[in-house]
C-alpha cells in the first residue's frame, strides 16, 4: 500500500491542476455525450495495450477482429496498429495531456471513441467528426460528489487507458476479456512496442533504480500542457512475464494490482492474458480462442444510447451550486487571521468538487515547503482561496 501512496501523491501532485482545468473546460460535454459507462456488450473483447509483446500478435488480433472480437485499443497502441493495418473498434484515452500526436490521421474507421472528462480539451476537438463518441467519469475522489448530485454513474479508473479500458468493458458485460501488448514491465529493457505513440530510451538497473531517458517529444507534450515531465527513475521490483522474470517500476506495479484486483472483482468473466506480465486470477492462452458463444453477432457489437450523461439544465445547476461552494470557500480563507485555528474552521464548509481537485496540488507544495506550521497552513488556505477564484472565474 505504501508504493500506492506515493505514485497517488506524486500524481496528484504532478496531474492535479491540469486535471482540474481540463475538467472546467470540458463540462459542457456532459450535456452532449452519453456516459461510457451506460454502453452494453456482453460478446468478447481484446484491450491492446502498447508493450513489447504487442508486435508477435498483431496477425493474430487482425483474425480475431475479423471473427467478431471487438477490438479496444489505448491512445498509445494505436499507432502501432496503424502502422499495421488494424483499425479498432474503440478508442480510450484519459490522457490529461496533449495526446493528437498519437491520433492524428489515425481516427478513419474508429466506431467508437471514450474520452475521460479530464482528457486534454485538444483530443476532444482532434476526435471530432470521427465515429461517435462517449464521455468516461472516473470515480476519482474529487468526483464522487459531482457523480451523486449528477446522477452519473462512474467507472473504475485505476490511473491509467489499459486499466480503464479492461474496468469499462467489464463494466459493459463482456463475458471474455483478453489482454494484448500489456507487459507492465521492461523485458529485453523494453517498455513500449515499437511505432507506439510514447516510447523510453536507453533503459537500464543502476543500484536498485530503473533509469531511462525521456524522448523529448514526450518532454514537450507534458510542459504544452502544464504537467510535470514523467519520471525517469523509479525503483525496481521484479515481476513474472512469459519471457520470465523482469524488471518493472512502482508504476507499472500498480497497473499490475489493479488488473488483479478486478479478477478478484469479476470472478465469473474469462479473463485471459494471452503474452505479457502474469497476473493472478488471469488464465494464460498465447492463442486466445474465445468460446463462440461469446463472439457477438455482426451488427450487434455494442449499444451507445443517445441519451446524454447529464441534462443540460440540471447541469447547470449544479455548476451554480458549485459557484455558491467556491464563493464561500473563498470568503472562509479571506476571513481566516489565525492560520493555526483557521483548520478547523474551513472542515466545517463542504468545499468543491472542482476547487478540490485544482488546489490538491498546491496544497502538497505548502506542505512540502521548508517552513513552520503556520506558514504551511497558510500556503493551505492560499492554494484553496486561488483556486476557488480560478473556478468561479471560468465558469462566469
Amino acid at each position: 500500500m505504501r508504493i500506492d501512496r506515493v505514485l497517488q501523491r506524486n500524481t496528484t501532485k504532478a496531474r492535479s491542476l491540469t486535471i482540474g482545468r481540463n475538467t472546467l473546460a470540458n463540462l459542457p460535454l456532459l450535456a452532449q455525450y452519453p456516459n461510457a459507462a451506460e454502453i452494453e456488450y456482453d460478446g468478447a473483447a481484446v484491450v491492446v495495450g502498447a508493450g513489447p509483446s504487442l508486435p508477435p500478435m498483431l496477425d493474430r488480433l487482425r483474425d480475431l477482429q475479423e471473427s467478431g472480437v471487438l477490438v479496444v485499443t489505448v491512445n498509445t497502441a494505436l499507432p502501432a496498429l496503424h502502422a499495421a493495418g488494424i483499425v479498432p473498434n474503440v478508442l480510450v484515452s484519459i490522457e490529461p495531456v496533449d495526446v493528437t500526436t498519437h491520433v492524428r490521421d489515425r481516427l478513419e474507421g474508429i466506431h467508437l471513441i471514450v474520452l475521460d472528462l479530464s482528457s486534454n480539451p485538444e483530443i476532444w476537438s482532434a476526435t471530432m467528426g470521427f465515429g461517435r463518441r462517449s464521455i468516461l467519469v472516473s470515480n476519482s475522489a474529487n468526483n464522487m460528489r459531482m457523480c451523486a448530485e449528477l446522477d452519473i454513474d462512474p467507472i473504475e479508473h485505476g490511473g491509467s487507458a489499459m486499466e480503464c479500458a479492461v474496468s469499462m468493458v467489464l463494466r459493459w458485460g463482456a463475458r471474455t476479456v483478453g489482454l494484448v501488448g500489456v507487459d507492465l514491465s521492461f523485458p529485453g529493457m523494453q517498455a513500449y512496442a515499437p511505432d507506439a505513440g510514447w516510447t523510453l530510451e536507453n533503459a537500464r538497473e543502476v543500484d536498485d533504480q530503473l533509469v531511462w531517458v525521456q524522448p523529448q517529444d514526450r518532454i514537450d507534450a507534458h510542459e504544452r500542457s502544464g504537467v510535470e515531465p514523467p519520471q525517469s527513475a523509479q525503483g525496481v521490483h521484479y515481476i513474472d512475464h512469459t519471457d520470465g522474470r523482469v524488471p518493472t517500476n512502482s508504476g507499472y506495479l500498480s497497473q499490475v494490482r489493479g488488473l488483479e484486483g478486478l479478477a478478484r472483482a469479476y470472478p465469473r468473466r474469462n479473463l485471459v492474458q494471452t503474452r505479457g506480465a502474469k497476473l493472478a486470477g488471469w488464465g494464460e492462452s498465447p492463442e486466445l480462442e474465445p468460446d463462440r458463444d461469446d463472439i457477438a453477432a455482426e451488427g450487434k457489437l455494442w449499444c451507445v444510447g443517445a441519451k446524454a450523461a447529464c441534462e443540460h439544465e440540471r447541469l447547470r445547476m449544479w455548476v451554480a451550486l458549485e459557484r455558491r461552494r467556491c464563493e464561500a470557500m473563498r470568503q472562509l480563507c479571506d476571513e481566516i487571521r489565525s492560520p493555526a485555528n483557521g483548520l478547523a474552521h474551513l472542515a466545517l464548509v463542504e468545499s468543491a468538487d472542482l476547487a478540490e481537485t485544482l488546489a490538491a496540488g498546491r496544497c502538497l507544495d505548502a506542505h512540502d515547503i521548508q517552513a513552520d506550521r503556520d506558514a504551511k497552513i497558510e500556503g493551505v488556505y492560499a492554494a484553496l482561496r486561488d483556486a476557488a477564484s480560478e473556478v468561479l472565474s471560468a465558469t462566469s
